[in-house]
């Protein structure tokens, strides 16, 4: 019983309730702005969301603990676990923006 204790414990670090309250309000802020009447809020949005589902996830976190730090001198301090969490949590959004979308789409104008 310790061994799935301690596995469990693994699995759930303080980082993965952060990780979900972040990807879930990214998600449905995506969500909108996808279907708002601003053009470049939804270009922007659209960029964003086919840019996170269309690259592979672990090229994302290659990129965002190894390239930005080269580029941005302030990420240099970022840690694995930082970089983890915020990689999770982007790409995360995107997914969840379109599923957001889909359930808002299908919903008639007249019940909303």
């Amino acid at each position: 019983m310790n061994k799935l204790s301690s596995a469990i414990k693994e699995i759930f670090t303080p980082g993965t309730p952060l990780c979900a309250l972040a990807y879930a309000a990214l998600g449905v802020i995506l969500a909108l702005a996808v279907q708002s009447r601003l053009s470049i809020v939804k270009g922007a949005a659209r960029v964003y969301i086919s840019f996170f589902r269309s690259t592979p996830y672990i090229t994302q976190l290659f990129i965002l603990y190894f390239g930005l730090p080269q580029i941005f001198y302030a990420l240099r301090a970022m840690t694995a676990q930082t970089a983890l969490i915020l990689s999770i949590s982007l790409n995360s959004a995107a997914f969840i923006s379109e599923i957001l979308r889909g359930g808002l789409l299908s919903v008639s104008k007249g019940q909303v």
